[in-house]
């Protein structure tokens, strides 16, 4: 049995919408007007995530036991796998995602990846949380696609410093309750599900 279907029906979140405004990233601080080619490069590579996420089953099931395996730390699991997945799906668009999309679409596939850990009871995942995630994966993004620290600050402007510490609080109270990681990996993977992948 697949991992993801071990949800209650109606759990799995609806397809993200394709119009999200007229800027990239909707409401995100410092946002510019999209051109046409930016705001359809974006959606695809949401729509992409989301249906690696959800959708496929193989990739589904890898995200799942990926994320029940780090769930002492549950914003930097949700960065992690944000970042494999965004990287994953640059790389299967031949390095060809503008710079100016990884950024938004990246903040959109972490709520995605929170929504699927919260949907296979991996962790709980709150806005502090997701937001926390957010702060973690931006060094490794920026990183990779050359954003300057000038763009990160601006992006992370508009994270409350309130937010930020109720995120971290909350992960490090989670992980003071979590069993050890070889029991959590053991637990996550289903005895019919052992050796696949």
């Amino acid at each position: 049995m697949p991992l993801l279907q071990q949800q209650p029906p109606g759990q799995v979140p609806a397809a993200p919408a394709g119009d999200i405004g007229d800027t990239i990233g909707g409401e995100i601080p410092g946002s510019v007007p999209a051109t046409e080619a930016e705001q359809d490069s974006h959606d695809k590579v949401v729509l992409a995530g989301y249906t690696a996420l959800f959708e496929n089953e193989k990739s589904s099931n890898e995200a799942v036991r990926f994320l029940k395996e780090r769930a002492d730390n549950p914003a930097k699991a949700i960065a992690d796998y944000t970042f494999i997945l965004i990287t994953g799906l640059d790389d299967k668009a031949g390095n060809n995602i503008p710079e100016e999309v990884i950024l938004p679409a990246a903040a959109e596939l972490v709520e995605n990846v929170g929504e699927l850990s919260a949907s296979v009871n991996a962790f709980p995942v709150d806005e502090a949380v997701l937001n926390y995630a957010m702060e973690l994966l931006l060094p490794p993004l920026a990183q990779e696609y050359g954003a300057t620290e000038a763009d990160v600050q601006e992006f992370m402007s508009g994270i409350d410093a309130d937010t930020m510490a109720m995120a971290k609080e909350t992960g490090e109270r989670y992980a003071s309750k979590q069993p050890p990681r070889q029991e959590r990996a053991a637990a996550a993977v289903a005895p019919d599900q052992q050796g696949e992948l």
